[in-house]
């Protein structure tokens, strides 16, 4: 009885070492590649995003990006998604929905605001190492892992796995190369799955902040937000009240 009793205490004693390695694992390669990313000044490379679910068509964009520390981004996208460029001169920020119509904000100085799409996680992680799907003010995840290693493509990844429950249920899968993210899959639960691919990446790059200027074509309008704000044709307009000469409504 107490040689069974040792072997089964052995086994559990094996499996909680087990869990505690492959959490170590995980911490452990989360953290060096935060370091690397941290280390790498400049990126370039070409870009595939995809989303869909089982009831949606599978949608797709491809491009390239061009990225420099400490808040220099050149993203161009084709495809789908409803962006086709994202400009950041260290100074400003353009966004533009389509080639002629763009928004204007002030670029952050730390580069947070360069994440839209907002599930290119390889961009986002290159200038502020953050993977919570909803962003860094999000609430944490509940469990990270090291899933292991995976071949795609004849690329070797080591594989992190993290899951959370707020503020909706999701799984996300990130795909490391020699401590660079290449690859992220986000999965909600009973929802859309979004992929980022990251392909030819070059970090050896004599990139400087004047590559970055960026001027929109005259052609293009700048978008205040008015528009958005008036009624369609057709629509009633909400009600008001005025007041008459003599003050009374």
């Amino acid at each position: 009885m107490h040689a069974f009793v040792r072997i089964i205490l052995a086994f559990l004693c094996l499996g909680a070492l087990q869990t505690v390695s492959a959490d170590q694992t995980a911490e452990t390669l989360l953290q060096t590649s935060t370091d690397r990313a941290k280390s790498i000044r400049s990126l370039t490379a070409r870009i595939e995003l995809s989303w869909g679910s089982p009831k949606q068509t599978l949608k797709r964009s491809t491009g390239s990006i061009k990225l420099m520390k400490p808040n220099f981004a050149l993203i161009e996208l084709t495809g789908d998604y409803p962006l086709t460029t994202l400009a950041s001169d260290g100074r400003s920020r353009y966004l533009f929905s389509n080639k002629t119509k763009y928004s204007l904000t002030a670029a952050d100085p730390d580069g947070k605001n360069i994440d839209t799409p907002w599930w290119i996680f390889p961009v986002r992680f290159f200038f502020t190492q953050d993977l919570k799907p909803f962003g860094p003010d999000s609430p944490n995840w509940t469990s990270i892992s090291f899933a292991g290693s995976e071949t795609i493509a004849g690329v070797g990844y080591r594989v992190l796995e993290i899951a959370g429950d707020k503020p909706m249920s999701y799984t996300a899968r990130y795909y490391f190369d020699d401590g660079l993210l290449r690859r992220s899959v986000v999965t909600f639960t009973g929802g859309p799955v979004f992929t980022a691919q990251i392909e030819q990446v070059k970090t050896r790059n004599n990139l400087r902040s004047r590559d970055f200027a960026f001027r929109p074509s005259p052609s293009a309008r700048l978008d205040t937000g008015a528009e958005s704000k008036m009624l369609a044709l057709g629509e009633s307009g909400p009600d008001f009240s005025l007041s008459t000469s003599d003050g009374k409504l």
